[in-house]
């Protein structure tokens, strides 16, 4: 949607974005690379695909994958550009929404003799017990393990990071595993949306098992709202305990800039993941997603956010103008896919 300059640096402005620690490192065929200079090794991979990801909740089944696969080509073309593909490897498929990122087939893609196994794990949420293979009330319901390699390697693993919760509990149980099969993790790839908040329990758990880190955070390291869940640009909590909180990313001026006249503020960014996709694996199968229920969810929370922005003093027209786009774009494919279903 076409906004103003004016409209957008006052927006800036007004929120409180402060770019100082970020800086454009490399560019690439539709992609440009920035770093957090307050938080090593990672990084903020910005593209077209990325920003309609994160702002349109509507981006959807085959688009979304499409969108995934072209972003996933960008970021494995960053990656090796710095390095990061030099090395025997591992990928891990946390199921069932991970493999929705497409990084492996944007890896693979881009050095195509990589020693790389892939292998895979599906955690779920249980209540606490002294089953085998819980963590953190976390249970490990499937795992395909069969190729680890022996020695030392890196760890590739996209996922959408929040809280760090599940990654905490899986990383524990896969690396376990590790020094079972006599496989070494010294290096680590992240790749994904990802919350500072989520991110920062990750790298001190790493750290603690002298593991080096690269992350790297789709359009931005996004803020975490109080629910643990939703990861916004910007935008009031609406999880939280504190009334009109304003959350805010970590993001380069040019994503801030150049997603505000299509993002609604407070909106989740990845939404569901796993619903967001038409097929997913499960382990011994395939299933489908939520689609409609992501779809009418996303409703939900645009109506739920609104009230409490309109009250914000940054609160202007363009975002009026961006919600009744947004809730018309979800109408459009909530209409598409009853009318598939029906």
């Amino acid at each position: 949607m076409q906004t103003s300059r004016a409209w957008i640096d006052e927006l800036i402005s007004e929120i409180g974005y402060d770019f100082s620690d970020i800086n454009s490192i490399m560019k690439g065929d539709g992609y440009e690379l920035f770093n957090i200079s307050s938080v090593s090794n990672t990084f903020i991979i910005d593209a077209e695909e990325g920003r309609a990801i994160a702002a349109d909740p509507s981006v959807v089944g085959e688009e979304f994958d499409r969108y995934n696969t072209r972003l996933a080509f960008k970021a494995a073309q960053a990656m090796r550009r710095i390095g990061l593909l030099d090395r025997k490897s591992v990928f891990l498929d946390v199921l069932r929404a991970a493999p929705g990122y497409r990084l492996y087939e944007g890896i693979t893609r881009e050095k195509r003799d990589m020693e790389i196994s892939r292998v895979s794990m599906r955690p779920k949420y249980v209540k606490r017990s002294y089953q085998a293979h819980v963590y953190n009330e976390l249970e490990i319901i499937y795992s395909d393990l069969k190729s680890l390699p022996t020695g030392h390697v890196t760890l590739f693993k996209p996922d959408t990071e929040a809280s760090g919760k599940t990654s905490l509990a899986a990383l524990g149980y896969f690396l376990d595993e590790c020094k079972k099969a006599g496989c070494t993790v010294d290096m680590m790839v992240l790749y994904g949306f990802i919350s500072k908040p989520g991110l920062l329990k990750i790298i001190d758990f790493l750290k603690g098992r002298d593991i080096e880190y690269y992350a790297f955070a789709i359009e931005n390291l996004t803020a975490l709202s109080g629910n643990g869940y939703d990861m916004p640009l910007y935008g009031v909590d609406k999880g939280g305990n504190e009334p009109g909180l304003l959350l805010k990313s970590i993001a380069p001026y040019e994503v801030v800039s150049g997603m505000a006249g299509n993002y609604y503020p407070g909106l989740d960014q990845p939404g569901d993941w796993s619903e967001r996709q038409s097929n997913l694996f499960t382990g011994v199968g395939y299933e489908s997603g939520g689609i409609l229920n992501h779809l009418q969810m996303s409703l939900k929370n645009l109506n739920e956010l609104r009230p409490l922005s309109e009250s914000q003093s940054w609160y202007k027209q363009p975002h009026r103008a961006i919600y009744d786009l947004l809730v018309r774009k979800i109408n459009e494919r909530l209409n598409t896919y009853t009318q598939n279903s029906g």
